[in-house]
């Protein structure tokens, strides 16, 4: 059965003293700093290595090694196992894979474990509606095989999930094989805008009652907005008990600290 994470956590009311802020501000920046740097050095040392796959080998125009043959060059092509070509569409689904890749870091997915090369999955939701839960599973030439969860990805996100197992990707070997065993959507307004108004800054998610009447008690959803991008296949849930009429409240969602946080879902408790 495929693990699921899902973390929850709330403060609500007045904001931190502004020296706590600063603090936090601080290490948040420096966090995004490292996940920086590292991803720069994973594409980095990817575009080497495919580059000196594909150009490493050839003869210099007058070498004395001569020219490859074109029978040569035919066998050396067909020796490659072709596995699945990036972006990849997921018919059935409607959901577009960009690309399998893997990195080193503390991973959303795995319960925080740091990973160096765990697997990772860049998909879009071209599905045209909100989907709530997905559940993908690849599978390598050599037998190797991954695993990723994603939750609440609104229509036209973005999002880069990773191996909830903590796979470790060996970017060399094809995937021969990708898909989805589980797919779950949701219709309407997901996020109560004739309600509610959210701004965020940073971590601190601001919701805004625009109604005469109260409202409560609700549960907000977010994701982690890296650079546009949602960083991570794991949402996160917020309880709100009241938000009163023209009022507003703000929540600390803290698990998005690598980047910022972004709303993605309300859900009014029956």
């Amino acid at each position: 059965m495929a693990k699921h994470y899902q973390k929850t956590s709330a403060v609500k009311g007045k904001s931190a003293p502004k020296s706590q802020k600063n603090s936090r501000k601080k290490k948040k920046s420096a966090a995004r700093a490292v996940l920086i740097a590292l991803l720069v050095v994973v594409f980095v040392l990817a575009a080497i290595i495919a580059g000196a796959l594909l150009f490493g080998e050839l003869p210099e125009e007058n070498g004395a090694a001569g020219a490859v043959s074109e029978s040569e060059a035919s066998e050396a092509a067909s020796s490659q196992p072709a596995g699945l070509q990036f972006p990849y569409l997921l018919e059935e689904q409607n959901i577009e894979i960009r690309s399998l890749l893997n990195a080193s870091i503390a991973n959303p997915d795995g319960g925080g474990e740091i990973v160096e090369d765990i697997a990772g999955l860049e998909l879009k939701n071209t599905t045209g509606q909100f989907i709530s839960h997905a559940s993908f599973e690849a599978a390598l030439s050599d037998g190797t095989t991954f695993h990723f969860e994603i939750h609440d990805l609104p229509a036209d996100g973005t999002m880069l999930a990773f191996d909830v197992n903590n796979t470790v990707y060996d970017s060399r070997i094809p995937c021969d094989s990708l898909v989805c065993t589980d797919l779950q959507t949701a219709s309407g307004d997901q996020l109560l805008s004739d309600s509610i108004a959210v701004s965020v800054e940073e971590t601190t998610v601001t919701l805004t009652n625009t109604t005469d009447a109260d409202l409560g008690p609700l549960t907000v959803i977010c994701l982690c907005d890296f650079d546009g991008s949602y960083f991570g296949g794991t949402s996160y849930s917020y309880p709100v008990e009241l938000i009163p009429a023209g009022e507003s409240v703000t929540v600390e969602a803290s698990a998005c600290y690598l980047g910022s946080a972004a709303v993605v879902r309300i859900v009014p408790e029956s």
